[in-house]
């Protein structure tokens, strides 16, 4: 995927928040605030220390984006406002992070199957994983 954010600036990035989704987004915000501890409790054989690039951090940030779409937000919505997030909340001096965040965001909005409906914690943890470990070569 090419750099999603050459030629990106702040006004887009303001213009690309899904401000229809700001209610979601607050009840989106808390769910991954707890995928930490979801993953410690259903996964502790995986779980450690989220730094960037990390696979925690890669599997937070897939679930992250899997939760967006899952709350039913248009999938264009949740991949304008992952942008926009990862843009204004990484800044500048962590860039190929905020690539890497928006990469593994957009994979996890992508995952989700509304026919299928919302993954249970667990086996959205196991998607997450596995996706991450394929990221990082491992399988």
């Amino acid at each position: 995927m090419a750099d999603p954010f050459k030629d990106y600036g702040v006004l887009q990035a303001l213009m690309d928040v899904p401000y229809s989704e700001l209610g979601t987004f607050y009840d989106h915000t808390k769910y991954v605030g707890r995928t930490p501890d979801l993953i410690k409790q259903y996964r502790p054989d995986v779980y450690g220390p989220r730094y960037d690039r990390s696979q925690m951090d890669m599997m937070i940030n897939f679930m992250g984006g899997y939760d967006m779409a899952a709350r039913g937000t248009d999938p264009q919505l949740a991949r304008d406002g992952a942008k926009a997030y990862q843009y204004i909340y990484t800044g500048k001096e962590r860039m190929p992070d905020a690539v890497g965040d928006y990469q593994e965001n957009v994979a996890g909005i992508d995952a989700y199957n509304p026919e299928q409906g919302r993954l249970s914690d667990e086996a959205l943890i196991d998607l997450a994983l596995q996706f991450a470990q394929q990221r990082m070569g491992q399988k």
